[in-house]
């Protein structure tokens, strides 16, 4: 009983972190991640060493999936690069900072639904209806570009979402 006192007593003082309490030693290395990395240091290492991967596999696939010829490779990365920025403004817009933010979004989201089911919506039932499902014809290339944007688009919401959520926030 009080070998458990003296080691409370040493989880209370300034020591160093290789002191040893119950449950075991406090390693310094992952003190210092929780300061530069929030709370939790593996979700974000992890979220961004996946982020890294998928964002290099993607990335070789906008070439690989292009048929050859330099214009459908740019036109499969701007594709991706436009997934990767929607997939970032609705990360944002999931993890609020403040709860000041948090309505400013609800209110930015509003305006944007509204736009999107009202306008947008009715105009992209043509468009879509001819380039994803034309008659007489499979476009393997049009729903390849179609993964290619959801794949880059979640990657980008995933990533700041988590961020945001477990690094930044206070």
């Amino acid at each position: 009983m009080e070998n458990r006192h003296a080691v409370t007593d040493l989880e209370s003082t300034d020591t160093p972190a290789t002191a040893i309490s119950e449950k075991g030693p406090e390693a310094t290395w992952y003190k210092t991640l929780q300061v530069h990395l929030g709370s939790n240091p593996g979700t974000i290492i992890f979220a961004t060493l996946f982020f890294f991967a998928f964002a290099g596999l993607i990335w070789n696939l906008t070439s690989t999936l292009s048929g050859g010829t330099e214009s459908e490779v740019g036109l499969n990365r701007l594709i991706a690069l436009l997934g990767a920025l929607v997939g970032w403004g609705v990360g944002v817009l999931f993890a609020p900072f403040s709860k000041a933010e948090k309505e400013q979004f609800q209110g930015i989201a509003k305006v944007v639904s509204a736009f999107v089911a009202g306008y947008l919506l009715s105009k992209a039932e043509v468009f879509i209806k001819l380039t994803l499902f034309p008659e007489g014809i499979f476009p393997a290339m049009n729903w390849i570009r179609v993964g290619i944007f959801l794949s880059t688009f979640l990657l980008g919401a995933l990533i700041v979402f988590i961020h945001r959520l477990y690094a930044f926030r206070k």
